[in-house]
């Protein structure tokens, strides 16, 4: 069980995904599979029979967010079918994963799946920490840490992001910790070199949602466990944590470097200044439609398209906060419902938490669950599931002990495995077919243009896309103008980069859209730091009436009202006017 556990909540992780263009989808292909595998073991050595009457609080509050979303579908136009799918898949398989979860801790084997996931989180956490301190050092070479991604010299090991990092370091020395309560003195003796190793890989890869993460975990150390052993380390890991957030303020003030490279105000674009701006802004998106929200689907070109960017400095694809994603998604009356629903969870699970069994699901939960307020780790499966799981683990706590003597039909058996089979089957056919669509737009390829938009048209789940790539590749002209606002107005309620394509400038300036053309070449002019010059090259090359008129607006930009009809009709029905 090792391995199953190795595979379903370490290998994304450890997968190197940040190698493909462009994507690191690839990562939900390694999580979903690997997370089957730990479907189909509690489908052996679980208890399924009554795991959905475990988690009903769990269940219900996901079917919640399932029939919002179902109802966005219709309520905006039914349009781009595919990606609503995928979103109310994403969803169910967090179900899925809860349910999982309390199969495992219903069934009999319950001590062993714990210690199972704790060897295999302890695995991949000194693998991923190898990973970071390898990259710090230099000593990858390119080739140990596979992920080309930057972010001004912090460490990332396998993965694209610090934070994921981090966040996935955290969890590892969380296990470590519960081995060494639990086991004897080799173990112990193994945890205390280990566990120096992930807290080095966790400071190099600056991550400040990490120095929150070691804090609560110094907390739930001291007030989980009585031995004086593990209260030490929960001491040197809350102090190691507090010099971590002195050596930040320093930096922050500029008295020093980080880590010998770049002060911390430095660390990463996206600092503590930048998010209070993007969540006043993702407030005032919610004032705009707080009744029935604007869908899951929406916010980055929501966000480009109200001027909120602008405001901003940067595109964002989410508001970097859970609780007001939620909200701006599905408004304020289901948000409270739903968030009501997740508290009666916690309410109902409040007496337990601090068990030492339950060390483990209580600090992932709240790993991600910091994670969660700064940035959006629950819109990727591989921290989804294991937050789900978990949570499904932690709320079958409270059920009758009789159940935990029931025995799995074998029919439940097989069904639990072909479900597992499937959702492996499903995610590696969607995200192969994202995965076509990605790299039409990356730079430094070997394949052609042409032949990368011949392979992107061969998917069955991104269609609309493929089709707006097969029209920007033929100029914009008088006959197909439409057609091509018609498509960019369907896509791009989804993907915001559309709307800076120089295509869509000419397109809106044949159909005599001029201010709507004006404000897009102006946010993006801003948003770029001044560059505006692919579309003056497009625009040469057209035949529109009012050529000049644009392209003297590109040569000098200035600010005009904010022209958004395209887009809104289409996409909001003018609730954004």
């Amino acid at each position: 069980m090792s391995l199953v556990a190795l595979a379903g909540l370490s290998a994304p992780f450890l997968f190197g995904y940040g190698t493909a263009p462009l994507t690191n989808f690839a990562g939900e292909i390694v999580s979903a599979s690997g997370f089957s595998t730990l479907l189909w073991a509690a489908a052996i050595y679980g208890n399924f029979d009554f795991a959905h009457k475990n988690i009903q609080r769990t269940t219900s509050a996901l079917v919640l967010l399932i029939l919002a979303t179902i109802f966005h579908y219709f309520y905006f136009g039914a349009i781009n079918t595919p990606a609503w799918i995928v979103a109310i898949g994403y969803l169910g398989m967090g179900w899925l994963a809860a349910w999982t979860g309390s199969a495992a801790r219903s069934g009999t084997h319950a001590n062993e799946w714990m210690k199972a996931i704790c060897i295999g989180l302890s695995i991949g956490a000194v693998i991923a920490a190898l990973g970071s301190i390898a990259q710090f050092f230099n000593f990858d070479g390119g080739y140990i840490v596979l992920s080309p991604a930057q972010d001004s010299g912090r460490t990332f090991g396998f993965v694209r992001q610090p934070n994921h990092q981090g966040t996935f370091l955290s969890i590892g020395l969380a296990s470590i910790v519960y081995l060494a309560y639990i086991s004897k003195y080799r173990t112990r003796v193994l945890a205390l070199l280990f566990a120096p190793i992930i807290i080095f890989a966790l400071l190099t890869t600056g991550s400040r949602t990490a120095m929150m993460q070691i804090i609560f975990l110094s907390i739930c150390i001291a007030l989980t466990f009585k031995s004086r052993g593990l209260r030490a380390a929960a001491s040197i890991i809350l102090l190691t944590a507090l010099l971590w957030f002195g050596l930040y303020i320093l930096n922050y003030l500029d008295i020093a470097n980080f880590y010998g490279i770049k002060k911390a105000a430095q660390t990463s674009s996206e600092g503590v200044g930048l998010r209070h701006e993007l969540w006043r802004e993702t407030w005032n998106l919610i004032v705009s439609h707080p009744l029935i929200g604007a869908g899951l689907l929406y916010f980055g070109s929501d966000f480009i398209l109200s001027g909120a960017a602008e405001k901003v400095g940067l595109p964002m694809t989410h508001s970097h906060n859970i609780i007001l994603q939620i909200i701006y998604a599905f408004g304020i009356p289901v948000s409270i419902a739903f968030i009501t629903l997740v508290a009666r969870i916690f309410l109902k699970i409040r007496k337990i938490i601090l068990n030492p069994g339950n060390f483990i699901p209580t600090t992932t939960i709240g790993f991600i669950g910091i994670h969660s307020m700064v940035e959006f780790p629950l819109w990727y499966t591989y921290f989804l599931l294991p937050f789900c799981f978990h949570l499904g683990w932690l709320e079958t706590q409270t059920a009758p002990p009789s159940l935990a003597e029931a025995k799995n039909t074998t029919r439940k058996k097989y069904l639990a495995s072909a479900i597992g089979l499937s959702t492996i089957m499903l995610t590696t056919w969607i995200n192969s077919d994202y995965y076509k669509i990605t790299p039409i737009y990356a730079a430094g390829l070997k394949s052609t243009l042409n032949e990368r938009i011949a392979t992107a048209s061969d998917n069955f789940w991104f269609q609309p896309f493929s089709r707006f790539v097969l029209l920007n590749i033929q100029p914009v002209a008088p006959e197909n103008y439409r057609a091509y606002l018609d498509q960019a107005a369907t896509n791009g309620c989804i993907m915001y980069e559309l709307w800076y394509q120089p295509g869509t400038i000419v397109a809106l300036t044949y159909a005599e859209r001029l201010e709507e053309a004006k404000w897009i070449i102006y946010s993006y002019w801003k948003l770029s730091g001044g560059y505006s010059q692919h579309f003056k090259k497009s625009m040469e090359k057209s035949d529109a009436p009012s050529k000049e008129i644009m392209l003297d607006f590109i040569e000098k930009p200035h600010p005009v009202e904010r022209s958004i009809d395209t887009y809104s009709s289409k996409c909001f029905q003018n609730r954004l006017q």
